[in-house]
């Protein structure tokens, strides 16, 4: 049986979680304080802690710190909109070094799929990034290089693919953002099913909707069959935005909608088709200044940077 530990306020903070956990299969252990916890993860050899996001980043670090090897999952997130400016979102968790983060109200689901995710990277663990590349071994799909900056941009999409949050990437065009948007599907779990691009910016809003969620028979003159959109073609998978910020407002209202619902609707159709989706969206201009200018929705672009890269 699989131990996992649980950092939290005090040992009766989460029973339906560890309920949930020994019905699943796991021996939940609860550490009352982030100094109990790390003594727990010394004396029994822990690897897989959920950590009430109470503790912060400071508690994230101190983790770290002193437990390197240990993958934390940070659960009860404020919603990354929160109005409370001492609260941390998704985002800052992942960045400080999360494997991943769960929101607040906690869904179980999502931390039986965060805790699989960990599991299955102890056992064993994949090596993201070779430090070599054999001779003859393609490097369509790799990043060369040992700077720094490299190496960060590595270790950023190490973390960005061990969950399954969206992804920004801003950048100037050809600084290798669908690169990096493939490296993060190539290294997640999503590696074995398909990754299908998109460039917003080369549809007109009338024709990018169409490509989205595809069309019924019928939809419109030359509509002779079904046909599935790139959100159906992607499921199970990664979809990669491209140039997000040359969308349509309409568009834009119809793509925070199904990455909310989690479905989408066939043009001209009427039965809604669930989707399994991870998002990458790629931007060569400065999103949240066209928020400003009201230019992009404020609430996609939030849905979109839960991770970014920049």
């Amino acid at each position: 049986m699989k131990t996992i530990l649980i950092i939290a306020k005090n040992e009766i903070t989460y029973p339906e979680l560890e309920k949930f956990l020994n019905n699943k299969g796991y021996s939940p252990i609860i550490a009352n304080g982030i100094e109990t916890g790390l003594s727990s993860i010394a004396s029994k050899d822990l690897n897989v802690v959920l950590m009430d996001a109470e503790f912060g980043i400071k508690g994230l670090e101190t983790i770290q710190r002193k437990h390197s090897k240990v993958i934390i999952v940070v659960i009860g997130v404020d919603k990354e909109m929160s109005d409370d400016k001492d609260s941390m979102a998704v985002a800052d968790f992942i960045a400080g070094g999360a494997f991943e983060a769960v929101a607040s109200p906690i869904d179980m689901d999502s931390v039986k799929s965060a805790i699989e995710s960990a599991f299955r990277r102890l056992s064993p663990r994949e090596e993201l990034f070779p430090e070599t590349i054999r001779e003859g071994e393609p490097t369509k799909y790799r990043l060369v290089g040992n700077s720094k900056v490299m190496l960060d941009l590595q270790k950023q999409i190490g973390a960005a693919a061990r969950n399954k949050n969206t992804v920004l990437i801003e950048g100037e065009t050809g600084t290798g953002k669908g690169l990096v948007a493939r490296l993060i599907h190539k290294k997640s779990d999503r590696k074995d099913e398909s990754f299908v691009s998109v460039n917003c910016g080369a549809l007109p809003s009338e024709l990018l909707e169409g490509e989205f969620f595809g069309h019924v028979k019928g939809a419109f003159t030359g509509a002779i069959a079904d046909k599935p959109g790139k959100f159906e073609q992607a499921n199970g998978g990664t979809l990669f935005l491209d140039e997000v910020g040359n969308m349509s407002p309409d568009c834009q209202m119809k793509l925070l909608s199904a990455l909310q619902d989690e479905e989408i609707t066939r043009l001209g159709g009427t039965k809604p088709i669930e989707v399994d989706v991870r998002v990458i969206a790629a931007t060569n201009q400065k999103l949240d200044e066209l928020v400003q200018k009201a230019k992009f929705r404020e609430d996609l672009y939030y849905r979109f940077k839960v991770i970014q890269f920049q």
